[in-house]
């Protein structure tokens, strides 16, 4: 009787800590996409900064920083690139299965393969740009935000 009584303790005791570990530690999200080149002194916040290293995964909410002299270039799963120029921080965010790069400041250039979907879209305190397929730069600095378009055409 001890023996079934010490069982079903222990097991009581064991279904507990799973759920418990269950609400607790969180399931880490998929990668947006990777880090494919790191120039100068370039971080990216993954719950704390990290230097920024080739072939590094990018998740949502992810905050990647260049410095001065710096750059960074991340591919998407859909194998877009994007260039973060010196200077640059911007938030990786996902919004309604969308990528975004929320440009906070600094400047990022992409080319995108041509689609009517949007591919992605870039997000700064001014503008919402939504990147459909093109060759483009979104600069933010200050109270100012610019959208050069090399080719193609964006929605602002």
């Amino acid at each position: 009787m001890k023996i079934k009584l010490s069982l079903f303790m222990f097991a009581l005791i064991f279904c507990s800590l799973i759920s418990y570990a269950e609400e607790k530690i969180p399931v880490q999200e998929k990668p947006q996409g990777t880090l494919i080149t790191a120039e100068g002194k370039v971080s990216v916040y993954q719950e704390e900064w990290v230097a920024a290293s080739e072939y590094l995964p990018v998740y949502p909410k992810n905050i990647v920083k260049t410095d001065e002299n710096s750059s960074a270039e991340i591919m998407l799963d859909d194998e877009t690139v994007i260039r973060f120029e010196e200077k640059t921080k911007a938030e990786i965010l996902v919004k309604d299965g969308v990528p975004e790069i929320s440009l906070k400041e600094g400047e990022i250039t992409s080319s995108v393969v041509p689609s009517q979907q949007v591919a992605f879209n870039v997000s700064s305190p001014l503008a919402i740009i939504g990147v459909r397929g093109t060759e483009f730069t979104v600069s933010h600095r200050g109270e100012k935000t610019d959208v050069a378009v090399y080719k193609g055409a964006v929605e602002v």
